[in-house]
């Protein structure tokens, strides 16, 4: 199902379905992503570190690297998440073949410095922001975000819940022109699944929202 959006903010909480098969994309990389140059493309590939510790340095080191004008291979596993992130992306491509992990530190989240209020309406966090224009992210559904939407959940069930009160966005795409989400999943989000806020030509193809963990 491919749906393309030309509002100026759209709102999702649990709902597209639909596959979007991929053939596996070379995993490469350590510590930190390693990249190959040419006159015509940048490739950056990298891996999850494992053992708990903390990825977010390596991602957005591949994505500054990679994200204009080249390409960015996640190899499958869980990167470790611990702050916000955006992703500002130029004539480039993103497989994401693993899960984007953000850890379930509550108090951390709902301090106002910890996301992005990049949603007009409600005035709502976001901890995870995709910008800029002609690209394509394909997460092949083998890949997308972890919220730990449980751990929310559990939280908010016996505290008030109030709109701007800092639960977080899955996915918010912000100020983007020609853009293209496939095959991209997201487990257990915190609160709305996704939302795209002051964007044009913007396509979802097999957007899957999972509330159940």
């Amino acid at each position: 199902m491919i749906s393309t959006l030309f509002i100026s903010c759209l709102l999702a909480i649990c709902a597209f379905t639909s596959a979007s098969a991929s053939s596996l994309a070379s995993s490469a990389s350590t510590a930190t992503a390693t990249t190959t140059e040419n006159k015509i493309a940048k490739t950056c590939t990298l891996r999850p570190l494992g053992h708990g510790r903390d990825d977010t340095d390596q991602v957005e080191a591949a994505i500054a690297k990679c994200g204009h004008f080249g390409h960015t291979i996640f190899a499958p596993g869980e990167y470790n998440i611990t702050r916000k992130m955006t992703w500002d992306l130029v004539e480039s491509t993103v497989d994401l073949h693993g899960y984007l992990n953000f850890k379930p530190d509550i108090q951390y989240w709902l301090q106002p410095e910890n996301t992005y209020r990049v949603i007009f309406i409600q005035n709502q966090a976001s901890w995870f922001v995709l910008t800029g224009h002609s690209f394509t992210l394909n997460a092949h559904n083998t890949g997308g975000i972890i919220g730990n939407g449980q751990s929310w959940w559990s939280y908010f069930a016996t505290r008030a819940r109030e709109d701007g009160d800092g639960r977080p966005v899955a996915l918010t795409l912000s100020n983007v022109t020609r853009g293209i989400v496939k095959g991209f999943r997201i487990e257990g989000q915190p609160f709305w699944c996704n939302a795209v806020a002051d964007s044009r030509e913007v396509v979802y193809e097999g957007m899957v929202c999972n509330c159940d963990e």
